[in-house]
C-alpha cells in the first residue's frame, strides 16, 4: 500500500490526499486477492501448510518488489515536481 501510495501523494499534492490513500488502499486488498485467488486456482481443495508458506512468500516477494520499483519513481517524481 504505501508503495503505491507515496509516488501518487507526489504527483497530485496534498489536496488529493484521501482520493490516493484510498486508490493504494484498493490496490493493495487486490493484489492479495489476487494472488491468493491465483494460488486457489493452482492447488486446489485441501491447504497445506506448503501452501500456505508459499502464499505468504509470493506476497511478501510481490510486496518488496512494489517497494523496490516505488523507490526510483518516487524519487524521480519527486525531483521532477516544482515547488
Amino acid at each position: 500500500m504505501g508503495g503505491i501510495f507515496f509516488p501518487l501523494f507526489y504527483v497530485g499534492g496534498e489536496e488529493r490526499n484521501e482520493v490516493f490513500l484510498v486508490i493504494s488502499l484498493f490496490c493493495g486488498i487486490g493484489l492479495v486477492m489476487g494472488l491468493t485467488t491465483l494460488l486457489n486456482t493452482l492447488f486446489p481443495a485441501p491447504m497445506t501448510t506448503m501452501q500456505i508458506i508459499l502464499g505468504g512468500a509470493i506476497i511478501f516477494a510481490c510486496a518488496l518488489l512494489i517497494f523496490v520499483i516505488s523507490c526510483p519513481v518516487t524519487a524521480y517524481v519527486y525531483h521532477k515536481r516544482e515547488y
